[in-house]
């Protein structure tokens, strides 16, 4: 491929290789004197997956780390592989050195505000370009449907239908004989397997049908962005994590309602993918951090402003999930990392 035929062109220059730790960009450098060459290599052929704001960072992160081997004099060629020449004509235009190459005919493109030459390297590359065979456009990956997202909903629809089928969901004595929180049994009987099975029980089916849409809306994003694995794990964290501070609120205030609720988990879900969606630069497939904010605000006012709402749950969730993802998620930031 077009690719891996550059890349291989500049490792047979001599050529010193650097990974990013994202997975179509990487770095190649050379040093004379004390100056450093650089060719930060983009594989855009599905699509680019930043914009000019984070390009731009991108740079400057390449310039801080390099500045802080002992380099002052740096300079960095971006070559970008893509048939998206609208945005990457955007990125021509940002004011760092770039160079484009259209995918879909193996064209060298050079602007007028962009450097002709680079290290004496265009005539060989524009030659490899020639010979090189025209690959087929790289579909876009499909959105996968998450099934660690959906399974959980599915087990939160079968327990609510099977409590349903055999009583009344919305009555308080029948739902905390099925495993909702009720501060005093767990005071007095030990009973804090509550904390785990009031996360899969709900009030009715209004009570079900809004969290497990506001799950389905939410959760595919964040399990995509950090994996099956992570995902069941900030999910269960955070809504045990809810049920404890529902708990130690209750028993403090000495209000002992009666809580069951998936939301608590689902706030988690909600703070985890916030603190994602800043990691990729405020944005995270169809989801802005503006969209996540107004969101996470407009629920929170609901809750404090409506009766009956656990807030100790939702606000102990959203922080728990913030800090779960913290942890847990590695970002997709850019940064250099030499290997």
């Amino acid at each position: 491929m077009v690719v891996q035929r550059f890349e291989s062109m500049l490792e047979n220059a001599q050529f010193n290789k650097i990974e990013s730790n994202l997975p179509r960009m990487r770095m190649f450098y050379r040093v004379y004197s004390d100056r450093v060459y650089i060719f930060h290599v983009c594989d855009a052929r599905e699509g680019m997956f930043f914009d000019r704001s984070s390009y731009q960072k991108m740079i400057r992160q390449i310039q801080e780390e390099f500045f802080q081997k002992g380099f002052f004099q740096i300079q960095i060629l971006s070559v970008i592989f893509t048939a998206d020449m609208k945005k990457a004509r955007e990125l021509a235009d940002s004011g760092e050195a770039v160079w484009i190459v259209d995918t879909l005919c193996n064209r060298l493109m050079i602007y007028e505000s962009q450097p002709s030459d680079f290290m004496g390297i265009r005539e060989y590359f524009e030659r490899m370009l020639s010979e090189a065979p025209v690959e087929k456009p790289l579909k876009k990956k499909n959105r996968y449907i998450s099934l660690c997202n959906s399974g959980i909903v599915i087990i939160n629809v079968l327990i609510f239908f099977w409590l349903e089928a055999k009583g009344n969901t919305e009555n308080a004595y029948y739902m905390i004989e099925h495993g909702a929180m009720y501060v005093p049994y767990m005071v007095n009987h030990g009973q804090m397997y509550r904390l785990f099975t009031a996360m899969w029980l709900h009030f009715g089916f209004e009570h079900l049908s809004s969290n497990m849409f506001s799950l389905l809306l939410l959760g595919d994003n964040l399990e995509r962005a950090v994996g099956k694995g992570k995902y069941i794990l900030i999910y269960l964290l955070s809504g045990l994590g809810a049920s404890m501070c529902s708990f130690l609120y209750n028993f403090i205030t000495a209000s002992y309602a009666v809580a069951a609720g998936a939301s608590g988990a689902i706030f988690g879900v909600i703070g985890a993918l916030f603190y994602v969606v800043i990691k990729n630069h405020g944005k995270l497939e169809d989801m802005t951090i503006f969209r996540l904010g107004i969101l996470i605000v407009y629920i929170l006012y609901t809750g404090i402003t409506t009766p009956g709402i656990d807030n100790a749950a939702h606000i102990g969730g959203l922080v728990i999930g913030v800090l779960l993802a913290i942890l847990l998620y590695q970002g997709r930031e850019g940064e250099v990392n030499e290997r």
